[in-house]
């Protein structure tokens, strides 16, 4: 992702607010399905169903058909409107998709437990895991007194 700067490992470590944490985990979500070619997101993310149109379903027609140009264009290789290379896919120029893809399992699986502590059914629940078995990062959910 970078040229390291460093000789010696380090941590960052980065104290969020529960609306923070929120934000950053869907911002996560969203740059890891762009980075591999899910564009309908931006459509699912984007699209304001609050903005008054009567032509709501042109205007996601017409963002789908351009997105999907679009997507041809810088993914050739994938075909359909639902394919894309699939977030346990992500190597070589992708693999920060794969990182934030993590970061975001490990901040949706501890706002969930934290929000409901008798736990659930969703994947929320589900352990985080590793794509390429690089450690997580870790996360804690600290009362402020």
């Amino acid at each position: 992702m970078g040229k390291k700067t460093s000789e010696k490992p380090v941590q960052y470590v980065l104290t969020l607010s529960e609306e923070q944490a929120k934000c950053l985990s869907a911002a996560c979500e969203f740059y890891a399905r762009i980075r591999i070619g899910q564009f309908n997101e931006i459509i699912h993310r984007c699209l304001d169903l609050s903005i008054e149109s009567g032509d709501y379903c042109r205007r996601r027609d017409e963002a789908e058909r351009l997105l999907y140009l679009a997507r041809k264009e810088i993914y050739p290789e994938l075909y359909g409107i639902g394919h894309s290379y699939g977030v346990g896919n992500c190597t070589g120029k992708m693999e920060d998709a794969g990182i934030v893809w993590e970061l975001y399992e490990v901040l949706r699986n501890k706002i969930a437990w934290h929000e409901h502590p008798e736990g659930g059914g969703g994947v929320n629940f589900y352990p985080p895991w590793s794509i390429h078995g690089r450690p997580l990062a870790k996360c804690e959910v600290v009362e402020i007194k």
